[in-house]
């Protein structure tokens, strides 16, 4: 019996080892299972704050663009009074790093460099890895040199393509991206960085390949240098960190919408726009007075080569006909009255205090010149036949009217677009859109143009504001 129960014990003995080493590999399968699964949480959970990290940043270096450009007039940067709408060269080589550059390429060309944190009056903003962001501007925007003429018109340099180069955003003029705020993250194959310890973000902008990269097709690093042209960008994806050609940038973008939208909200545009048409209205009655004979300029052509330019504004010879965009240059108008010893027109008229209206034209740089400087493509002025420069008499022989009323002249400013209103220039490879006063001028007005007889029948309404000057030269809003 001893023996049997002994012969019996042992398989029993055997099967307690069983269980104990099958529940030691249950145990020992689960705490790997379980380290494995909190250990991909916690790497998930990694790239999910560093990517919120890093959009944060994004969003902040967006908004502080976007406030620049609203203040810029009230002298944020190096803003002036009359100027809206301007974005602030990078960081490049500035002795105090994080202070934008003074100058950023010449006029019109693109411009990419370290985000001006100090001009823009935030924090150091970083990527998740550390580095500081970087910033592309479109030559069209940037504040120096600046473009010569920016609003809310004025369409931005930039698009933005896919892996497969197909065009996101900028497909059209209007829809260009006007600035970029790249993260640069963490360098990929090739790339070799310089850190300087004593620098903020390292003392290394002007290497700009070194941090921001793309497909093999599309570089973020590749600014091209030539005058109004441009430039694409593309954003990483998921993968493509891992691609055959790795790249890792990711970025945010500001549009012209959002720039004007921001811009115009501002509760003294309109004001401020209401007194630079009086001004303008006056400083020709102002220009008639003081020749002596009540006569008014005839206006430059509605089709300009280059509209940032404010010489190409010039008087026409009359032959063209009464209505166009308002002149700068009266040097033809002044032969034939035979008087003026100055071409502009803000200098003859004695525009720096028209009627009553401060509104100092005459002086360059004050803040009624830089908003026509800025605004100048939206004025547009018509003249009556009868106060034309080589009327025998200034009358109402032969005047246009507006709202039935005769007057010697018109001058009108032309509000937001309207409807599928299009004003681009011809800036590189763009069709222009800006020679066409229907997407300026509405309510009829436009068929009026180029009022060949000077004797067009005109109305008020819309968005246009209107200042008439009736035939004693009283500047009066129509």
């Amino acid at each position: 019996m001893r023996l049997l129960r002994a012969g019996r014990s042992a398989p029993h003995g055997i099967n307690n080892q069983n269980g104990i080493a099958l529940l030691i590999l249950v145990i020992a399968l689960a705490l790997t299972i379980t380290t494995y699964y909190f250990a991909s949480i916690s790497l998930v959970d990694y790239q999910v704050n560093n990517l919120e990290q890093t959009r944060s940043a994004l969003k902040k270096a967006k908004q502080a663009l976007i406030n620049y450009a609203v203040m810029h007039a009230d002298g944020s940067g190096s803003g002036n009074p009359g100027e809206f709408g301007y974005l602030p060269c990078p960081h490049i080589a500035n002795a105090t790093e994080g202070v934008q550059d003074l100058t950023c390429k010449a006029r019109y060309k693109n411009t990419v460099g370290y985000l001006p944190w100090i001009s823009l009056e935030t924090d150091i903003l970083r990527d998740a890895t550390g580095n500081c962001l970087w910033y592309a501007v479109s030559g069209s925007y940037k504040n120096n040199p600046d473009s010569l003429l920016i609003n809310e018109d004025t369409n931005g340099m930039f698009q933005t393509v896919d892996d497969n180069g197909a065009i996101i955003f900028g497909n059209s003029p209007e829809d260009r991206i006007v600035a970029v705020v790249f993260a640069a993250g963490a360098p990929v194959a090739g790339q070799n960085r310089t850190y300087d310890p004593t620098k903020a973000c390292g003392g290394d902008a002007a290497n700009v390949a070194e941090y921001l990269e793309g497909d093999g097709v599309t570089d973020n690093s590749a600014i091209q240098d030539i005058v109004d042209t441009i430039d694409q960008f593309i954003s990483a994806s998921i993968t493509s960190d891992s691609a055959a050609t790795p790249y890792n940038d990711l970025m945010i973008t500001i549009s012209r919408e959002e720039i004007w939208a921001a811009v115009m909200a501002r509760n003294d545009i309109n004001g401020k726009m209401q007194i630079l048409t009086h001004a303008l209205a006056q400083c020709l009655s102002n220009y008639a007075a003081k020749n002596g004979f009540n006569r008014l300029p005839w206006p430059a052509d509605v089709a300009l080569a280059d509209y940032r330019l404010e010489n190409n504004y010039d008087d026409m010879d009359g032959t063209s006909g009464y209505a166009g965009r308002y002149p700068f240059i009266v040097t033809g108008s002044n032969a034939v009255i035979g008087v003026g010893g100055n071409d502009v027109i803000f200098t003859e008229g004695a525009c720096t205090t028209a009627g009553g209206i401060i509104a100092d034209l005459d002086v360059v740089g004050s803040e009624y010149r830089h908003l026509w400087d800025n605004w100048k493509d939206h004025f547009f002025y018509v003249v009556s036949k009868g106060f034309e420069p080589d009327a025998s008499v200034a009358s109402c022989g032969t005047c246009i009217t507006v709202d039935g009323n005769p007057m010697a002249a018109v001058v009108i400013y032309a509000g937001s677009r309207q409807g599928v209103q299009s004003r681009t220039g011809p800036v590189g490879v763009d069709a222009p859109t800006k020679n066409n006063i229907a997407n300026y001028i509405e309510n009829g007005n436009e068929a009026n143009f180029p009022d060949l007889t000077g004797n067009g029948n005109y109305v008020t309404g819309g968005n246009d504001i209107m200042y008439c000057i009736d035939d004693s030269m009283v500047v009066a809003i129509c």
